[in-house]
């Protein structure tokens, strides 16, 4: 930091000033850009992208209106509604006329700054309409001089390609584990199949024990009672889960969970999520949008990754049905036909796929710790007091 402050106090002795974005940055409507079809599909090329989380929706092969973003004239694609945003440089199509597309105004700052100084802003929009001309053009960013703005982004940018690096790494070792599951799982045409009623037993929340607000409790006031947002990548996590009083736990002693357990989402946009349970902080049930799978009369974690499949996926998706709520009954999970080979061949290739799944959970934790020094660098860079 020694340089950016010797720089800081050679050209800013009275501080660095501050300025409004729309000063310093010009902005697009998209309208010529969006795609005319969203039949994407990954064989075509051009990217279609959107300014929230998803960010890159799908490929077209439409090859007009395509905005010719690159190294050397990147833009910011800016959501209007909920002011996230993206930097993108290479050419792309938009689903949505709710974004802007940003670029720089002049030469005299560089655009990367600017970037990371809005990453810093921490706007959140509280209203439904569109915020870049009535409010986000209008709040101020820091903006020291460009010799000051090339050495932070110098700095900010080491941190953003090792993250960019181990998401490729990431995306590799994704594709590798579900090349090698797809062909794990191709048995000969003699394999024997079980309904999984019969492997296993299938318990929900019965209806009239369901819960109501009084129900819910402070942290560790009560049981745990998981639900299908403390899935992620199909893991559990215990960050930020609901917690039940000791009464309504104990009223439905069939579905307290227990290490080996495996929980699948039956209801919901999210029917068919599922997760095993390999550890447990505290005591736990299932809130009614679960079933648990218990007593599983195979490898578990071999159940599990059949699970997981996408043509099991697929099927209790259609066994779940097509309404507003979709939903399966355990009746119909019953049902679902499992493959079963020998325990041996069942422990190989759970051995397998664990070897990948801790290769990605290895990326993912050491992408989660390379984000942490890169917000840390970036607020104590762009902190000018």
């Amino acid at each position: 930091m020694g340089k950016i402050d010797e720089l800081i106090k050679q050209f800013c002795p009275d501080g660095v000033k501050k300025v409004p974005l729309g000063d310093v940055l010009d902005y697009e409507q998209p309208s010529k850009y969006i795609v005319k079809s969203t039949e994407y599909d990954n064989s075509y090329n051009i990217p279609v992208l959107t300014a929230g989380k998803g960010f890159l929706l799908g490929y077209t092969n439409e090859q007009t209106g395509v905005y010719a973003a690159s190294e050397e004239n990147p833009t910011i694609i800016f959501d209007d509604f909920v002011t996230s945003f993206h930097w993108v440089d290479f050419p792309f199509k938009v689903k949505s006329s709710a974004m802007k597309m940003l670029t720089c105004k002049d030469k005299v700052n560089s655009f990367r700054f600017i970037y990371y100084a809005m990453c810093e802003i921490g706007f959140v929009a509280k209203e439904h309409s569109r915020h870049w001309i009535s409010v986000y053009s209008k709040i101020e960013i820091p903006l020291p001089p460009l010799a000051v703005q090339k050495e932070i982004v110098e700095i900010l940018d080491v941190f953003t390609g090792m993250i960019d690096n181990l998401q490729k790494e990431l995306e590799q070792r994704q594709k590798q584990f579900d090349y090698y599951r797809a062909n794990l799982f191709m048995f000969k045409s003699n394999i024997k199949y079980e309904e999984l009623g019969k492997l296993c037993l299938i318990k929900g929340r019965i209806g009239f024990r369901g819960y109501t607000k009084n129900d819910f409790v402070e942290f560790k006031k009560g049981a745990i009672s998981l639900s299908p947002g403390d899935i992620k990548d199909n893991q559990l996590h215990f960050d930020n889960c609901s917690y039940i009083s000791w009464d309504k736990y104990e009223q439905s002693p069939e579905i307290v969970v227990e290490c080996g357990d495996i929980l699948l989402c039956k209801t919901g946009s999210t029917v068919g999520k599922t997760a095993i349970v390999q550890e447990l902080p505290w005591k736990a049930t299932i809130n009614p949008q679960f079933v648990i799978l218990k007593n599983v009369e195979l490898n578990n974690k071999y159940l599990f990754y059949v699970l997981c499949l996408p043509c099991t996926q697929i099927e209790i998706k259609r066994l779940a049905g097509v309404g507003s709520v979709p939903n399966v009954s355990q009746a119909k999970l019953a049902k679902v036909k499992i493959p079963i080979p020998s325990l041996d061949k069942q422990q190989e290739i759970v051995d397998k796929l664990d070897t990948f799944e801790t290769l990605i959970s290895n990326i993912k934790q050491e992408i989660e710790l390379r984000q942490k020094q890169y917000e840390y660098y970036r607020e104590k860079l762009l902190t000018f007091e």
